[in-house]
Protein backbone atom coordinates (compact mmCIF):
# COMPACT_ATOMS: atom_id res chain seq x y z
CA UNK A 1 0.00 0.00 0.00
CA UNK A 2 0.97 3.42 -1.39
CA UNK A 3 1.67 5.86 1.63
CA UNK A 4 0.27 8.92 0.49
CA UNK A 5 1.61 11.31 2.76
CA UNK A 6 5.50 9.73 2.54
CA UNK A 7 5.07 10.32 -1.79
CA UNK A 8 3.92 13.93 -1.37
CA UNK A 9 6.93 14.54 1.10
CA UNK A 10 9.12 13.09 -1.36
CA UNK A 11 7.60 14.96 -4.35
CA UNK A 12 7.97 18.23 -2.39
CA UNK A 13 11.27 17.80 -2.09
CA UNK A 14 12.04 16.87 -5.73
CA UNK A 15 9.33 20.00 -6.62
CA UNK A 16 10.99 22.31 -4.69
CA UNK A 17 14.67 21.03 -5.85
CA UNK A 18 13.84 22.13 -9.29
CA UNK A 19 11.89 25.55 -8.81
CA UNK A 20 12.35 27.43 -5.90
CA UNK A 21 9.27 29.45 -6.29
CA UNK A 22 6.20 27.84 -8.35
CA UNK A 23 4.17 31.07 -7.72
CA UNK A 24 2.22 31.02 -11.16
CA UNK A 25 3.29 28.22 -12.66
CA UNK A 26 1.35 25.72 -13.81
CA UNK A 27 1.82 21.57 -13.78
CA UNK A 28 -0.27 19.27 -15.72
CA UNK A 29 -0.49 15.49 -14.88
CA UNK A 30 -2.09 12.17 -15.32
CA UNK A 31 -3.82 10.25 -12.98
CA UNK A 32 -5.70 11.19 -9.09
CA UNK A 33 -4.64 7.59 -7.63
CA UNK A 34 -2.41 7.45 -4.76
CA UNK A 35 0.60 8.92 -6.36
CA UNK A 36 -1.68 10.89 -8.48
CA UNK A 37 -2.85 12.53 -5.72
CA UNK A 38 0.09 12.69 -3.59
CA UNK A 39 1.43 14.77 -6.49
CA UNK A 40 -1.57 17.45 -6.57
CA UNK A 41 -0.82 17.82 -2.96
CA UNK A 42 3.10 18.42 -3.31
CA UNK A 43 2.43 20.93 -6.60
CA UNK A 44 -0.21 22.78 -4.20
CA UNK A 45 2.38 23.01 -1.25
CA UNK A 46 4.60 24.26 -3.47
CA UNK A 47 2.64 26.93 -4.65
CA UNK A 48 1.48 25.89 -7.95
CA UNK A 49 -1.96 25.65 -9.87
CA UNK A 50 -1.98 21.87 -10.85
CA UNK A 51 -4.20 20.17 -13.39
CA UNK A 52 -4.62 16.74 -13.03
CA UNK A 53 -6.41 14.76 -16.05
CA UNK A 54 -8.38 11.75 -14.06
CA UNK A 55 -10.38 9.27 -16.76
CA UNK A 56 -12.00 7.26 -13.52
CA UNK A 57 -14.85 9.18 -12.74
CA UNK A 58 -15.07 7.47 -8.95
CA UNK A 59 -10.92 7.80 -8.92
CA UNK A 60 -11.74 11.55 -9.32
CA UNK A 61 -14.82 11.78 -6.65
CA UNK A 62 -12.17 10.05 -4.33
CA UNK A 63 -9.74 13.15 -4.78
CA UNK A 64 -12.37 15.77 -4.55
CA UNK A 65 -13.95 13.82 -1.52
CA UNK A 66 -10.43 13.37 0.30
CA UNK A 67 -9.43 17.12 -0.18
CA UNK A 68 -7.06 16.54 -2.49
CA UNK A 69 -8.03 18.51 -5.05
CA UNK A 70 -9.76 22.17 -4.88
CA UNK A 71 -12.36 21.60 -8.31
CA UNK A 72 -13.59 18.73 -10.24
CA UNK A 73 -14.66 19.33 -13.96
CA UNK A 74 -15.21 18.16 -16.91
CA UNK A 75 -14.33 20.34 -19.77
CA UNK A 76 -10.66 21.49 -20.55
CA UNK A 77 -12.30 25.07 -20.90
CA UNK A 78 -13.66 25.03 -17.47
CA UNK A 79 -10.84 24.10 -15.93
CA UNK A 80 -8.70 26.75 -17.77
CA UNK A 81 -11.00 29.22 -16.38
CA UNK A 82 -10.60 28.00 -13.01
CA UNK A 83 -7.02 28.11 -13.32
CA UNK A 84 -6.45 31.34 -15.24
CA UNK A 85 -7.07 34.00 -12.33
CA UNK A 86 -5.02 31.71 -9.62
CA UNK A 87 -1.70 31.57 -12.15
CA UNK A 88 -2.47 35.75 -12.50
CA UNK A 89 -2.68 35.65 -8.65
CA UNK A 90 0.26 33.45 -8.13
CA UNK A 91 -2.11 31.58 -5.69
CA UNK A 92 -2.03 27.21 -5.33
CA UNK A 93 -5.16 25.59 -6.88
CA UNK A 94 -5.65 21.62 -7.78
CA UNK A 95 -8.05 21.25 -10.43
CA UNK A 96 -8.86 17.85 -11.74
CA UNK A 97 -10.69 17.08 -14.82
CA UNK A 98 -12.49 14.22 -15.50
CA UNK A 99 -11.95 12.35 -19.27
CA UNK A 100 -10.29 10.57 -21.93
CA UNK A 101 -7.09 11.25 -20.69
CA UNK A 102 -5.21 10.94 -24.31
CA UNK A 103 -7.48 13.28 -26.20
CA UNK A 104 -7.49 16.14 -23.07
CA UNK A 105 -3.54 15.72 -23.75
CA UNK A 106 -3.94 16.01 -27.05
CA UNK A 107 -6.28 19.13 -26.77
CA UNK A 108 -3.89 20.70 -24.28
CA UNK A 109 -1.18 20.71 -26.47
CA UNK A 110 -3.39 21.53 -29.21
CA UNK A 111 -4.34 24.69 -27.75
CA UNK A 112 -1.05 26.10 -26.70
CA UNK A 113 -1.34 25.72 -22.93
CA UNK A 114 2.26 25.37 -21.99
CA UNK A 115 3.33 24.18 -18.48
CA UNK A 116 6.37 24.64 -16.42
CA UNK A 117 6.33 21.13 -15.92
CA UNK A 118 4.72 18.26 -17.09
CA UNK A 119 4.88 14.95 -15.35
CA UNK A 120 4.70 12.11 -17.60
CA UNK A 121 3.51 8.21 -16.90
CA UNK A 122 3.91 7.34 -20.25
CA UNK A 123 5.30 8.52 -23.59
CA UNK A 124 1.44 8.82 -24.95
CA UNK A 125 1.72 11.82 -22.11
CA UNK A 126 3.43 14.30 -23.43
CA UNK A 127 2.83 17.54 -24.58
CA UNK A 128 5.30 20.66 -25.13
CA UNK A 129 6.55 22.04 -21.55
CA UNK A 130 9.13 23.61 -19.84
CA UNK A 131 10.12 20.82 -18.42
CA UNK A 132 9.06 17.00 -18.59
CA UNK A 133 9.31 14.62 -16.14
CA UNK A 134 8.94 11.18 -15.75
CA UNK A 135 6.72 10.60 -12.22
CA UNK A 136 8.45 7.50 -11.02
CA UNK A 137 11.70 9.22 -11.30
CA UNK A 138 10.26 12.53 -9.98
CA UNK A 139 9.55 10.41 -6.93
CA UNK A 140 12.96 8.65 -6.48
CA UNK A 141 14.80 12.21 -6.59
CA UNK A 142 12.60 13.31 -3.96
CA UNK A 143 15.69 12.78 -1.60
CA UNK A 144 17.45 15.74 -3.15
CA UNK A 145 15.98 18.54 -1.23
CA UNK A 146 17.73 16.22 2.00
CA UNK A 147 20.90 17.04 0.05
CA UNK A 148 21.10 20.36 1.83
CA UNK A 149 23.66 20.38 4.20
CA UNK A 150 22.65 19.45 7.65
CA UNK A 151 19.19 17.97 6.90
CA UNK A 152 17.99 14.70 7.98
CA UNK A 153 14.84 13.16 6.82
CA UNK A 154 12.81 12.02 9.95
CA UNK A 155 9.77 10.43 10.52
CA UNK A 156 7.68 11.77 13.75
CA UNK A 157 5.32 9.67 15.09
CA UNK A 158 2.16 10.86 17.81
CA UNK A 159 0.38 8.33 20.18
CA UNK A 160 -2.54 10.83 19.69
CA UNK A 161 -3.55 13.92 17.35
CA UNK A 162 -3.77 16.01 20.19
CA UNK A 163 0.38 15.48 20.77
CA UNK A 164 1.09 15.82 16.68
CA UNK A 165 -0.59 18.99 17.12
CA UNK A 166 1.47 20.20 19.43
CA UNK A 167 4.50 18.71 17.54
CA UNK A 168 3.48 20.70 14.21
CA UNK A 169 3.09 23.92 16.30
CA UNK A 170 6.57 23.34 17.46
CA UNK A 171 8.06 22.15 14.42
CA UNK A 172 6.36 25.75 12.89
CA UNK A 173 8.33 27.84 15.31
CA UNK A 174 11.77 26.46 14.15
CA UNK A 175 11.19 26.78 10.64
CA UNK A 176 10.68 30.36 9.37
CA UNK A 177 9.19 31.85 6.44
CA UNK A 178 12.08 31.81 3.22
CA UNK A 179 13.49 28.07 4.15
CA UNK A 180 12.72 25.54 1.66
CA UNK A 181 10.87 23.28 4.37
CA UNK A 182 8.07 25.48 5.30
CA UNK A 183 5.63 25.17 2.53
CA UNK A 184 5.30 21.52 3.82
CA UNK A 185 5.74 21.89 7.19
CA UNK A 186 2.41 24.79 7.34
CA UNK A 187 0.32 22.74 4.89
CA UNK A 188 0.66 18.90 4.79
CA UNK A 189 -1.23 19.05 8.36
CA UNK A 190 -4.21 20.44 5.98
CA UNK A 191 -4.01 16.98 3.97
CA UNK A 192 -2.64 14.41 6.21
CA UNK A 193 -4.65 15.39 10.17
CA UNK A 194 -6.51 12.13 10.05
CA UNK A 195 -3.87 9.32 8.90
CA UNK A 196 -3.30 6.64 11.10
CA UNK A 197 -0.53 6.49 13.29
CA UNK A 198 -0.52 10.13 13.51
CA UNK A 199 2.90 10.87 11.88
CA UNK A 200 4.52 14.03 10.15
CA UNK A 201 7.52 13.21 7.62
CA UNK A 202 9.95 16.02 8.10
CA UNK A 203 13.56 17.24 7.25
CA UNK A 204 15.52 18.21 10.33
CA UNK A 205 19.32 19.49 11.60
CA UNK A 206 20.51 17.62 14.32
CA UNK A 207 19.82 21.03 16.49
CA UNK A 208 16.27 21.16 15.48
CA UNK A 209 15.77 17.58 16.06
CA UNK A 210 17.57 17.91 19.62
CA UNK A 211 15.15 21.24 20.52
CA UNK A 212 11.67 19.71 19.21
CA UNK A 213 13.12 16.36 21.36
CA UNK A 214 13.42 18.99 24.40
CA UNK A 215 9.76 19.75 24.34
CA UNK A 216 8.06 17.14 23.30
CA UNK A 217 5.13 15.10 24.86
CA UNK A 218 5.96 11.53 26.14
CA UNK A 219 3.99 9.77 23.10
CA UNK A 220 5.94 11.42 20.40
CA UNK A 221 9.27 10.24 18.69
CA UNK A 222 11.75 11.41 15.90
CA UNK A 223 13.57 9.22 14.15
CA UNK A 224 16.09 9.74 11.32
CA UNK A 225 15.42 7.56 7.91
CA UNK A 226 18.46 6.11 6.57
CA UNK A 227 16.59 6.72 3.47
CA UNK A 228 13.25 9.17 2.56
CA UNK A 229 11.80 5.56 0.89
CA UNK A 230 12.29 4.13 4.37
Amino acid sequence: MVDRQLSAWRLYGALRAHRSDWGGSILIHRGVDDLGSALAVAANLCGAVCLSVEADPAQARVAMRGGYCDFLVNTLDEALRTMKNEVRKRRPLTVVLEGNTSAILKEIGERGVYPQLLVTRSAEDAIPAERTENLVHLLESGETVAAQPGWIPCRLTAGSNADLRFAEQATAGLITDGDARRGWVVGAPKFFRREQPPRRYLWLTEQERDAMTAVLPAGVTIEPLSHPAS
